[in-house]
């Protein structure tokens, strides 16, 4: 069964951690996106201290929760160890950010911390062979502009899901960005095992819990 993980993009960090406190009465993951700015267009929250002083503070109930961080920034290398001091348990860095892949990989591994490695719509899954042994996880983008939510799916990612499952059939695969009611089943069935979902989760007028609920009953479903 694919797992749905909530994915939180926000400017504050006060945003952030009221998100935070909603999803983890439900999912023991939270994915948190960092933008910086420079490789995207626009800026998100990008304080690994912040994190770091609340799950310093949280009471024993909220140490359930795993963190991982998409780090949608310039030369990752640089701080990941940062974000591995502040509790991440994962992280993605983007492979069109910069030479540093190996860097980038290297240092996790050292921090324990789980790492993929990120592409985007129209990067060539090839540029993944010489990584995959040393990777955790693989996650496309199954939208055109990232650092955005809540932009359309792109179909595109479908071949992509298809043609790294058909080399690498044990390959985790995370697909981050269109998740939706709609395009689960497509998903699934090509072979995601990892569902990233922000607006899907946070917004509308549901609780999101509800909204989760029913994206995680459907990939239920699916499975059967």
């Amino acid at each position: 069964m694919a797992e749905i993980i909530p994915a939180i993009l926000e400017k504050e960090w006060r945003e952030i951690e009221n998100k935070i406190n909603l999803a983890k009465d439900f999912s023991s993951w939270v994915q948190i996106d960092v933008a910086d700015g420079i490789f995207t267009p626009e800026k998100s929250w990008n304080n690994p201290f912040d994190l770091k002083f609340h799950l310093a503070a949280a009471p024993p109930s909220e140490k359930s929760i795993n963190f991982e961080v998409d780090l949608m920034v310039k030369n990752p290398e640089f701080v990941i160890k940062d974000w591995a001091d502040a509790g991440i348990k994962r992280v993605a860095v983007h492979i069109e950010s910069g030479d540093g892949m190996n860097k980038a990989i290297k240092i996790a591994k050292d921090f324990g911390v789980e790492i993929g490695l990120a592409l985007n719509i129209d990067t060539p899954n090839e540029a993944l062979d010489e990584f995959m042994p040393k990777i955790d996880f693989v996650q496309f983008m199954g939208i055109a502009k990232i650092g955005f939510q809540g932009q359309s799916f792109d179909e595109k990612v479908l071949y992509k899901i298809k043609d790294l499952r058909m080399k690498h059939p044990s390959a985790i695969i995370t697909i981050d960005g269109g998740v939706n009611i709609k395009t689960i089943p497509l998903l699934v069935k090509a072979g995601a095992d990892r569902l990233i979902a922000g607006s899907a989760i946070f917004s509308g007028k549901r609780k999101p819990f509800d909204n989760w609920k029913e994206l995680k009953d459907l990939t239920a479903d699916l499975r059967d």
